[in-house]
C-alpha cells in the first residue's frame, strides 16, 4: 500500500464519519433522510474522484 492510498482512504473515511454525524445530530429534524440521500450521493462522487486523483499522480 503506499502512501497516497492509505492518505485517501483516511479521507474518505472521515468524510464517511463527519457525514453520519451530523445526519445523527440531524435526526430529530426531519431533514435525516435527504441528508442521507443526497450525502451518499455526494460521498459517492467525492470518492470516486479523490479514488480516480490518486490513481493518476
Amino acid at each position: 500500500m503506499t502512501t497516497k492510498f492509505i492518505a485517501t482512504l483516511l479521507a474518505l473515511v472521515l468524510l464517511a464519519a463527519v457525514w453520519l454525524g451530523f445526519a445523527y445530530l440531524m435526526r430529530d429534524s426531519g431533514l435525516a433522510p435527504g441528508i442521507l440521500g443526497w450525502g451518499l450521493i455526494g460521498y459517492m462522487l467525492t470518492a470516486y474522484w479523490a479514488i480516480v486523483a490518486a490513481a493518476e499522480r
